[in-house]
């Protein structure tokens, strides 16, 4: 096994393990060291979706929101989540154009590095806070077709 190999399934395992620990129910898919958990954020619960990139050695963590904005309020939502990003520490919010989403993405690296518990336990609080504090803006700003910002 490479070293690439080696520290992908030893952060995987971490990840997993951090969710075990906490009682996170979780599907755990090992061919594509992919992660999906839901968790009571707020008064919605979330669908979070962790993947492994060995060839980067980077591990995402993705959070689609709920909703999906028509095509012609599309520019108002991307300037939008560029002022909600502004605000963010860690992550950020993306739009995916051709698709109408909007998800939350936040990674970290494990190139000559290894992941903690407390990273992906950070990992997860982040983008739930996230979700709970700009998902309602976006929302009303997909709903209302104006700038909320």
């Amino acid at each position: 096994m490479t070293i690439t190999a080696t520290r992908s399934w030893k952060s995987y395992n971490t990840l997993c393990s951090m969710l075990q620990k906490n009682d996170i129910p979780f599907e755990r898919d090992d061919e594509d060291l992919r992660v999906c958990c839901c968790v009571s954020s707020g008064e919605k619960e979330r669908l979070f979706v962790f993947e492994t990139d060995p060839s980067k050695m980077l591990i995402t963590l993705k959070c689609e929101l709920p909703f999906s904005p028509d095509t012609d309020v599309l520019p108002d939502i991307a300037i939008g989540c560029a002022v909600i990003n502004n605000e963010l520490e860690c992550g950020g919010f993306c739009l995916d154009i051709a698709e109408r989403r909007i998800y939350y993405r936040m990674t970290a690296s494990f190139y000559e590095s290894s992941l903690s518990r407390g990273v992906f336990e950070y990992m997860l609080s982040s983008a739930a806070d996230a979700a709970d504090r700009f998902c309602p803006k976006l929302e009303k700003m997909i709903l209302a077709g104006a700038d909320m910002f």
